[in-house]
């Protein structure tokens, strides 16, 4: 698998290691996000306007999660963990235009998405612009100065079951609500996870047995929960990912397990009626 496979694996099983000194900066020690506000987050960092020329990197949410070795500088991409900090100086005195490419990695927290404000000029107000990429690149130069936040989320303990997004459809029998958003019933298999069979999602979610075929129904409702308001252990990325893993190694069993395990909660569904 490529990178977002490999990152997935960083993810769940990366060492601890030590932190990358490049130079700190004043945050807000509150500075946490939790999963009730991420989808509407504003940095709350105290973070004064970076000088031109230099790119500050933050994180904001489960810090204490982030403990992957980083790999350091190698020609202007940084891989961060371990904050000591919720913010980091990674780089100052751009002599023309650089590119630098940062990459997050965490352990035990979900990412959500970057917020990256560029301040133009010694007295422009800052462009925010918010996004899921990750790594991503900035471009600075002797007139700019940027500030590059990592929004994450501590991973969750809710699921909702293959049955109950199968009787939560818009195929849904009797007066039951439709509870799918980002992802509708109609969709194929393969589209969504660029694997698999060319099915639907619901159908896939109403085929019976094992192995692949238990894989797909564990794989449908692990991602309409990671892309609804329940409050999962999954983000989207990483059951497309486990998916993936799962069809380029055959070990759909374990896959299968790895999402039947969140989609079955202890802390159960938080959406209006549970499934079987």
């Amino acid at each position: 698998m490529g990178r977002l496979t490999s990152s997935l694996r960083s993810s769940l099983g990366a060492a601890a290691g030590a932190a990358l000194i490049l130079g700190a900066c004043t945050a807000d020690p509150n500075g946490t996000t939790g999963e009730s506000d991420v989808r509407s987050f504003a940095p709350s960092f105290t973070q004064s306007r970076p000088a031109q020329g230099t790119l500050i990197v933050c994180k904001d949410g489960p810090r204490s999660d982030f403990t992957n070795s980083p790999a350091g500088q190698t020609g202007g991409r940084f891989t961060l963990a371990a904050f000591p900090d919720d913010c980091r100086t990674v780089y100052t005195g751009a002599s023309g235009t650089v590119d630098i490419t940062v990459e997050e990695v965490a352990s035990s927290g979900v990412f959500v998405k970057t917020v990256l404000q560029t301040f133009v000029g010694p007295n422009q107000p800052p462009t925010t612009t918010e996004g899921t990429a990750n790594p991503i690149t900035v471009r600075i130069n002797n007139d700019v100065g940027a500030i590059l936040t990592f929004v994450n989320r501590a991973r969750g303990n809710e699921g909702c079951t293959p049955g109950f997004w199968k009787n939560h459809s818009v195929n849904a029998p009797g007066n039951q609500s439709d509870e799918w958003v980002t992802y509708t019933a109609g969709q194929y298999f393969d589209d969504v996870f660029g694997v698999g069979p060319h099915v639907t999602l619901i159908t896939a979610l109403n085929t019976g047995g094992g192995g692949a075929k238990a894989l797909g129904r564990h794989a449908v409702a692990a991602l309409l929960n990671a892309a609804s308001s329940v409050n999962y252990w999954y983000s989207e990325a990483e059951v497309i990912a486990i998916v993936q893993d799962a069809y380029g190694s055959g070990q759909f069993e374990t896959a299968k397990n790895l999402l039947a395990v969140r989609n079955e909660a202890a802390a159960g569904c938080p959406l209006p009626r549970n499934g079987d």
